[in-house]
């Protein structure tokens, strides 16, 4: 393991050039070629070579063989030509081509396995034409450009390696490059086609990279040097003056207590985002409030006046738009202004097929003029779904809910909400309707895929880190569906006893709730009091925002739901499963006859033009700019925008590579003079990797028909179905991702379905069999029932034969990697199979399914996705089941209390295949040195965490709390994880809070949290059974 270390405070270089040259056809050479490429005028070379130029030859560069160091070069040429993505595994490293455009080449530079270093790309524009002097044509007439000469056009650089690995550093060393020498070769001209350009390059005894050269380049990084120094004084003179604003807003608390002990004070909530004028008398102080409508972040003065006392204030402005105080303060003025009629539009959904949205308001037609602004309230647009819009086009397919838990990642999470919400903003859309909280109480669940998993804790912060990623672009998020909406089977009715996932949405401060399908306690959700009124859990959990109806989901009268604080009814008319009980005159009934006060019609209203202040939609906000109820028209209300990003779709794919979960990986290597090349397993060696099988419909382009609907049941599985789904517009199948990628250093065969005769027969001698497989499920209700599949999975089998395929093929091929597309937990005794060299769990990662899964068996990411639920190979191994069929609506009692999926195991003793929150590294670390401190109330819980392999990772620690005996908990329950990033021989340390809260439990008598006596165990590891550092407290 010696030579795997890195060599610290080092940093070693080698000089190449990249670029092409390019001669223009004779009328000969044009008709010799093919008729289909008749209209080509030159051939040119594209190549990566080594600076030097050889002394006895008249190439550009090239002196040196840069094949120790690098082992293939990619170069990705123009769409328009067959196999664009050219594969160069040999020197010289060049690709020879004819045509008549100049267009980016991208060049991928992947260096030897042994260098440890990630693939380097760089763009070079096609140069076919001469430069141009000015004045002179861009395109050189036939006769003057045949004079001329070949063109060119080289870029020079160095590859500078930082801390190397010791070996690799030998490798480089051994290989010194040859110095850049002076030539009497005639330089290569920039203006060769016209006299005076060539005149003005007539140079003798230069080089082309000559020292003249890089002294020029290194005044450049001096200068450059010069400017960052500055501007590292400048930020460093910010921060003392930011320091300096700290330690004023820390006096801030002692001096307000000072000065308010003589004076008697109004209540004024609007101290964070407002600013404020005091009026103060002898004996109070009157704030009189100015509404911040610059919203401008930073830190704003403002001062207390008196004869006597003057304080300053800083209230930090930060990039919320508005605080709740002055929302609610707009609101209230707003709806004394409004006719009835203005105020039921506002709470009544405008019909399913009634906007162009899934869901809208009606809003008044005119302006309201208040006292500090005048308010024009648009049309408010609901639409799915949770991984992307749902029922547009132009639009980015985002991972899936569950493969964001299992990241474990709260910066993929916040990045994630963030980038949904950049594209739901610039369609026009103000509320996303997401994040998806249900627990998985069974694996089986056919919307289990949108949420977390089974982890009350993971899905809380999944669903922070959501809320307020999306919240941060201005775009309301609406959590759903409260509550206990467990499965899609008699969905309408469930009772349930907890939630604690909700408690961190509340938190987040998210705008708005959606009230569910089933009953809570025997009573509508929608219509249920002690869930969403005034005093009910939301309320009570701290929620300021509104209550909306799932679509349908109201039943009883519009007075039972109005009374109960039901806000809004969505989408306001009657669909199959219910609805239309504010629509159609209900609401409007029951305020004339005095079932609905004014005041509770008024507090509906005002809830939901608060959380539309609070997140700043009220002014510059985009205009809806889809239609959703015909996606696939033209005209104004579809004006075919595109929200995507070439960020949105790095980062789908990022998310799909780190959410990949590694749960095998019988790595076999060569040894002698290949010593470490991988034969079996993952990483795959693409230089011993010559034929590869590709096996399973799992793999191939799905119906992009299917959006929304039911019918994405061929094809790769990269979302679920229904209202939780988004568009796969863009969908980039495995099949694809995998042949451009492997170009032509190795031949593919493919067999893309799942015949259990047609898959071994391809796979059958080759170097590398993978087979994908897969499992699905949905929303039940007006989508398909798919594959016999009503919404809720009927078992955790593999679709389709998964597991007699992944059997066929082992059979067959001793190196078979097996890529598992699922929605939640499957069976997977196939893992075992001696010839299953390697196994990976890649969950529904949306539109990049195949990018992602690339990344992560050629090892361009080293995988570090971790299971947010437990793989059993019993379902009763779970402790809780779907009900499937009732002869009238069914009670399903919560007999498990808390021991969902990990906990009930440990609870019954049951080892499971793949425990909750396993998942392998290409490399190993070690933990140590664990300390438990306290902090107040808290205890902080740290520890270090090193890199002891041989490749670069992320380590995903998890930390697990055991409670006394006494209190009657679980054994363990999951409190804190992190994502921590080492290069080879780092060690990082690490360090997490456990609050009061999060070491109490709910006291039924007392109706509070209590922290019981005794003994608390912390368990602290890589999985709830993986644990490596335990202390107790």
């Amino acid at each position: 393991m010696a030579d795997r270390v890195r060599v610290r405070g080092l940093s070693i270089f080698r000089p190449i050039i990249y670029g092409n040259t390019a001669t223009l056809l004779t009328p000969e050479e044009r008709a010799a070629l093919d008729p289909s490429r008749h209209e080509h005028t030159h051939r040119w070379t594209v190549a990566v070579r080594s600076a030097a130029s050889a002394t006895d030859s008249d190439i550009v560069g090239g002196a040196d063989d840069l094949s120790y160091f690098i082992k293939r070069v990619n170069f990705k040429l123009h769409d328009t030509y067959n196999n664009p993505s050219r594969v160069v595994d040999k020197p010289p490293f060049e690709v020879t081509e004819t045509g008549w455009g100049e267009f980016d080449i991208l060049i991928r530079i992947t260096y030897i396995a042994d260098s440890g270093e990630k693939a380097a790309s760089v763009y070079h524009h096609l140069k076919l034409h001469p430069w141009a002097g000015p004045g002179e044509p861009e395109i050189p007439s036939m006769d003057v450009a045949i004079k001329a000469g070949p063109v060119h056009s080289w870029q020079y650089d160095e590859i500078v390696f930082n801390e190397p690995f010791n070996s690799f550093l030998n490798t480089l060393t051994a290989h010194p490059p040859t110095p850049l020498q002076k030539t009497k070769r005639k330089p290569v001209p920039f203006h060769i086609a016209y006299p005076q350009s060539l005149e003005d390059t007539k140079l003798t005894e230069t080089p082309e990279f000559s020292q003249e050269m890089e002294k020029e380049e290194a005044d450049r990084l001096e200068q450059a040097k010069k400017k960052i120094v500055a501007e590292q004084e400048r930020l460093r003179n910010i921060l003392i003056e930011k320091e300096k604003e700290l330690q004023e807003l820390q006096k801030l608390p002692i001096m307000m207590e000072r000065f308010f002990e003589s004076c008697a004070v109004l209540p004024f909530a609007n101290a964070i985002d407002g600013v404020a004028t005091f009026i103060l008398s002898p004996a109070r102080v009157v704030p009189t409030v100015l509404a911040n409508r610059s919203r401008r972040p930073g830190i704003h003065p403002t001062y207390l006046s008196h004869p006597h006392l003057r304080v300053l204030f800083f209230f930090l402005i930060t990039e919320r738009p508005g605080s709740w105080a002055e929302a609610y303060s707009l609101a209230n003025e707003t709806v004394q202004q409004l006719t009835l009629d203005e105020k039921l539009g506002l709470v009544i959904g405008v019909g399913q097929f009634g906007s162009r949205c899934v869901g809208n308001i009606t809003p008044p037609s005119r302006s309201i003029t208040l006292s500090s602004t005048t308010l024009t309230i648009p049309p408010i647009c609901f639409n799915d779904g949770p991984a992307g819009l749902r029922l547009v086009k132009e639009v980015t397919g985002f991972p899936t809910g569950i493969n964001a838990a299992s990241t474990f990642s709260r910066r993929l999470m916040r990045a994630r909400g963030v980038a949904l919400a950049e594209e739901f903003r610039a369609k026009g859309v103000h509320v996303f309707l997401g994040p998806a909280m249900d627990i998985m109480r069974n694996p089986k669940a056919g919307r289990g895929w949108e949420s977390a998993g089974p982890d009350p804790y993971l899905s809380g912060e999944f669903a922070y880190e959501t809320i307020v990623g999306v919240q941060s672009v201005g775009v309301q998020a609406c959590a759903k569906h409260f509550i206990a909406n467990n499965q899609e089977h008699w969905r309408h009715v469930l009772p349930f006893s907890g939630m604690t996932s909700y408690e961190r949405e509340f938190q987040a401060d998210v705008a708005s709730v959606m009230c569910a399908y089933n009953r809570f306690n025997q009573t509508s959700s929608c219509h249920n009091e002690a869930l969403i009124g005034s005093n009910g859990l939301l309320r009570q959990g701290g929620f300021q925002g509104y209550v909306v109806s799932d679509w349908g989901a109201t039943h009883d009268s519009a007075s039972d739901n109005a009374n109960a604080g039901l806000d809004m009814e969505q989408p306001g008319d009657y669909i199959v499963i219910g609805g239309g009980v504010y629509g159609n005159g209900g609401l409007k009934s029951a305020v004339n006859n005095g079932d609905v006060s004014v005041t509770t019609l008024n507090e509906m209203v005002v809830r939901v033009l608060a959380s539309f202040l609070h997140l700043g939609q009220d002014s510059d906000y985009p205009a809806i700019n889809f239609n959703a109820q015909e996606p696939d028209g033209s005209g104004n209300l579809n004006l075919g925008i595109s929200v995507r990003s070439e960020a949105h779709t790095a980062l789908t794919r990022e998310i799909g590579a780190a959410s990949a979960v590694l749960l095998k990986n019988n790595r076999t290597t060569t040894t002698g003079s290949v010593s470490g090349v991988t034969v079996r397993g993952l990483p795959v060696a693409q230089e011993r990797i010559k034929t590869i099988a590709i096996v399973g419909q799992d793999a191939k382009m799905p119906n992009l028909n299917c959006n929304g609907l039911g019918e994405c049941n061929d094809g790769t599985m990269s979302v679920g179905w229904g209202s939780g789904t988004n568009s796969l517009q863009y969908i980039v199948p495995p099949i694809d991702a995998i042949t451009e990628f492997v170009g032509n250093t190795a031949t593919i065969t493919s067999s893309l379905s799942n015949d259990l005769s047609a898959g071994p027969a391809a796979a059958i001698g080759k170097d590398l069999a993978i087979v994908f497989v897969n499992a699905m499920s949905g929303e039940l209700g007006a989508y398909d029932i798919v594959v016999g599949n009503m919404g809720d999975r009927n078992d955790l089998d593999l679709w389709y034969k998964g597991g007699s395929l992944v059997k066929a093929v082992a059979a067959v091929c001793n190196n078979t990697v097996v890529v598992v597309h699922s929605v939640g937990p499957v069976y997977m005794d196939w893992s075992t199979h001696v010839n299953v060299s390697a196994v990976i769990y890649a969950g529904a990662p949306g539109e990049q399914t195949g990018p992602s899964i690339v990344d992560i068996i050629w090892g361009e990411v080293n995988p570090s996705g971790r299971l947010p639920f437990s793989i059993a190979s019993d379902e009763d191994a779970y402790g809780t089941e779907i009900v499937y069929n009732s002869l009238g609506f069914p009670t399903i009692t919560y007999d498990e209390k808390l021991l969902l999926d990990y906990r009930y195991m440990n609870e019954q003793g049951i080892t499971p295949q793949f425990e909750f929150g396993f998942g392998l590294s290409f490399t190993t670390f070690s933990y140590s040195s664990l300390s438990i401190t306290s902090s107040g109330s808290s205890k902080v819980i740290s520890f270090n965490i090193a890199n002891t392999g041989a490749f670069d990772g992320t380590e995903i620690p998890q930390m697990y709390l055991g409670l006394p005996d006494s209190a009657g908990e679980p054994q363990k329950v999951l409190r804190g994880f992190d994502e921590v990033v080492l290069a080879v021989g780092q060690t990082s340390t690490v360090s997490m809070t456990i609050s009061q809260k999060e070491m109490s439990i709910w006291d039924v008598p007392s109706q509070s949290w209590v922290k019981p006596s005794g003994t608390f165990t912390v368990y602290v590891g890589a999985s709830i059974k993986d644990i490596r550092l335990t202390g107790s407290f």
